[in-house]
């Protein structure tokens, strides 16, 4: 039977069709706020310079531009795979590779599906970062250092990914009508997992992380952490600047691990005062 004649189909291309409505409405709401806007805010001026925020409002507005049309561009590969039995030719060479009705078939026909997606998708993160960021100067990368940590995270992908596809459809298998619950529980008790080990252990794998040595502002932070009763173990700089120019902060970790990270860029352009804000936002 064609897969448009199944009552499923016409029910997932009806909450499909809704889900791309509110998408592409929330982005061209989003492009229209930012465009309206073509003055410096009232509270900012004598601040912020007029050249600095109509980069800014160019970059947002082309950033917005640029998602939109990789998100539609990239609609039609999806329903490629729907309407030209994709998917079952996938299950096909995953069950003949892996043997039918094993975990390892259906972990195949998984992976199968993140590299064609992750393939699909390369394109337009090689143009966001090597054309977009570029030309407005905030690229810092080399196309050597992208390679680099792509084969970086698609190594450590694996490496998570697969035993928590194994374990999935290993409850799915020998669970009975309640795998779904024992899924949730093994998923959510990875997820505080990763959220307690990020920070220390997966996060120096893509940058190198050094304790702040700045004392006055160290205490600064310490100060405002204890006002928020935010507990921590320490406050760290991280090298953003050799990827990008854009700053930011952020805290992370559970537990002995919970740490407030700074980009380097950060420091370099913001006072101690303006940084705290930033941190408190």
């Amino acid at each position: 039977m064609p897969v448009f004649q199944t009552t499923f189909f016409w029910v997932f291309l009806s909450f499909y069709l809704l889900h791309e409505c509110v998408h592409i409405t929330l982005e061209l709401l989003n492009y229209r706020h930012v465009k309206k806007h073509t003055e410096v805010p009232e509270a900012y001026k004598g601040v912020i310079a007029f050249s600095v925020f109509e980069k800014s409002q160019k970059y947002t507005l082309e950033k917005i531009q640029f998602q939109l049309t990789s998100h539609l561009a990239q609609i039609p590969f999806f329903w490629f795979l729907i309407f030209r039995n994709g998917f079952n030719v996938f299950d096909y060479y995953a069950a003949k590779w892996a043997g039918y009705g094993t975990l390892s078939h259906s972990v195949l026909f998984c992976v199968f599906i993140a590299v064609y997606f992750g393939v699909v998708s390369l394109p337009f993160k090689i143009y966001s970062t090597f054309v977009i960021e570029e030309k407005y100067g905030f690229n810092k990368m080399t196309f050597g250092m992208f390679v680099v940590d792509f084969v970086k995270s698609l190594i450590l992908g694996s490496l998570i990914g697969l035993p928590i596809l194994y374990l999935v459809f290993w409850f799915m298998k020998s669970s009975g009508e309640f795998w779904w619950l024992w899924v949730w529980g093994a998923i959510s008790g990875f997820q505080f997992l990763m959220v307690a080990v990020y920070p220390r252990f997966l996060a120096p794998i893509f940058n190198k992380f050094v304790e702040l040595e700045d004392e006055d502002l160290y205490e600064k932070i310490k100060a405002i952490a204890k006002k928020v009763k935010f507990k921590m173990s320490g406050v760290f700089v991280m090298d953003g600047s050799k990827r990008s120019g854009h700053s930011n902060a952020y805290f992370a970790g559970m537990g002995k691990f919970r740490r407030i990270v700074l980009f380097d860029t950060l420091i370099k352009q913001l006072s101690k005062e303006e940084l705290i804000a930033v941190l408190a936002h």
